[in-house]
């Protein structure tokens, strides 16, 4: 029952101390002999709510820690499925499928939209009408220099 009671309160802690005082007030003033009585409960329900706010303010509230992230959990990967299809097109364009070479040149083409001042195998790459067959380091090579200019 305590628990439950703790349960609804915890929060709204000043707002059940009104309400007790309230409804002591209100027996206080219907039932003018258990004054004493009411007095000692009131001022006993003051001292629970002093305590219960001593606590919450103290204990209650986590410590507080900023980070640089968005609060976003970080994808695993194939999660986004642009990565996931681009992955099996460079796959698929390293066993020589040429609709794969081509989907990866686009996709190369597009990073390199606003760029300027790109290598000349870059350069000689992107401008190809048949997408030439890249292996692992060369397309390394030109993601790097992407990244660079």
């Amino acid at each position: 029952m305590t628990q439950r009671i703790r349960a609804a309160v915890r929060g709204h802690e000043v707002v059940a101390g009104l309400l007790v005082a309230v409804a002591l007030g209100l027996i206080l003033l219907a039932v003018p002999r258990v004054e004493r009585l009411v007095l000692l409960v009131g001022a006993a329900s003051v001292l629970v709510l002093a305590v219960l706010l001593i606590e919450r303010f103290v204990h209650g509230e986590p410590e507080l820690t900023w980070t640089t992230s968005s609060g976003t959990p970080a994808r695993v990967r194939g999660h986004d499925r642009r990565i996931t299809a681009l992955t099996r097109a460079i796959e698929a364009s390293r066993r020589g499928d040429l609709v794969a070479r081509a989907t990866v040149q686009d996709t190369l083409r597009s990073l390199a939209r606003d760029r300027t001042d790109l290598g000349p195998d870059l350069t000689a790459y992107l401008n190809a009408t048949n997408p030439p067959d890249v292996d692992a380091a060369r397309l390394d090579a030109h993601l790097t220099e992407l990244e660079e200019h």
